[in-house]
């Protein structure tokens, strides 16, 4: 609605409400400008070999070592933990796989499926027979 207000009274080239920048931000635009331009000007009265190319064999890249970048995490695992790791899966291993005693679970597994599903069977006919004795 202002817009139209504005429009109306204000010819589109005068109006400040529809310039992109507002006074304050046009003025520092200026500024870094001027600014820009200067450091430019400086720079091209400065050394002018800072602005030809380098050659790769006489800098000091070419005598860089990459091995010291490649693996840069080396450090970061302290010398004990492959020891504790090994340690601690084989007392695992040991327990459960010698000296752990059978139990019970252990002892239906090792039962053939058809047995365990006649044993299941029975004791199903055993619960009906009782459910149909109480009523």
């Amino acid at each position: 609605m202002l817009r139209n207000v504005t429009k109306n009274i204000l010819p589109w080239n005068k109006s400040v409400l529809f310039k992109r920048y507002n006074v304050p931000q046009a003025i520092l635009d200026v500024k870094h400008k001027q600014t820009t331009t200067n450091q430019h000007m400086a720079d091209e009265t400065e050394d002018p070999e800072l602005y030809r190319p380098i050659k790769y064999s006489q800098s000091k890249a070419s005598r860089m070592r990459i091995d010291e970048y490649r693996i840069p995490y080396i450090d970061d695992i302290p010398e004990y933990q492959p020891i504790i790791v090994v340690l601690s899966i084989s007392t695992f291993l040991i327990y459960f796989c010698i000296l752990r005693e059978e139990n019970d679970i252990d002892e239906l597994l090792y039962v053939d499926l058809d047995t365990s599903l006649k044993r299941i069977g029975k004791e199903y006919e055993k619960k009906q027979a009782m459910k149909s004795s109480s009523k």
